[in-house]
């Protein structure tokens, strides 16, 4: 922004006479959302604004901005963002929040389940403008090892959400389920059997 000032000039004749000159300021940036700045009330070319964020909120950008010679700030005005909610471990499992103490804008948090369970939902999450971004994850718990039934060969795993596949040796005859889940620590079916075929 430029402002107009007015300069009297005496010549050699006695007569006054009036010029104008332009004088370059920056307009008011504002404020961060919820923060507060510190600096001058006019923003002639080397003014200086401090900004801050309260308490409880991340300032993501420059904390000090400067009037330049065009008229332009240096860096625009930085953003207040509040931090992310306190985030609890899930059940039978645990989290590490990077800057737990914060939990500000950028925060990672990664979860593990303990041995025996499984992880289900995102591993990793992050803070973004006051809220994760993803919910916490579950852990659910891993299903026992299964013995294949006499004539049968089974393959699969046992972790929540895995599928064990029961395929019977030639010669004999499925009875039940070909495959069943893992559903947080018991199986959805019970296990087949391999009858041998009435025709042999």
């Amino acid at each position: 922004m430029r402002g107009t000032v007015v300069v009297l000039v005496a010549v050699l004749s006695g007569i006054i006479s009036v010029a104008s000159a332009t004088e370059v300021e920056c307009s008011d940036p504002g404020l961060p959302d919820g923060g507060t700045r510190r600096g001058p009330s006019r923003f002639t070319p080397g003014s200086k604004l401090s900004f801050d964020c309260p308490v409880g909120y991340d300032r993501v950008g420059s904390p000090v901005s400067v009037c330049q010679d065009s008229g332009e700030w240096s860096l625009p005005v930085p953003r207040c963002i509040p931090d992310c909610p306190r985030i609890a471990a899930p059940v039978n499992g645990a989290v590490s929040v990077r800057d737990a103490a914060r939990r500000k804008y950028g925060s990672v948090a990664r979860f593990t389940c303990d041995p025996g369970y499984s992880l289900v939902g995102a591993v990793v999450i992050t803070c973004n403008n006051g809220q994760w971004n993803r919910p916490v994850p579950y852990c659910f718990a891993d299903c026992m090892a299964v013995e294949a039934p006499s004539n049968a060969g089974v393959r699969g795993g046992t972790g929540h959400g895995d599928v064990i596949y029961f395929r019977c040796l030639e010669g004999f005859q499925l009875i039940g389920k070909s495959m069943i889940t893992c559903q947080d620590g018991a199986w959805s079916d019970e296990y087949p059997r391999c009858e041998g075929n009435s025709m042999n």
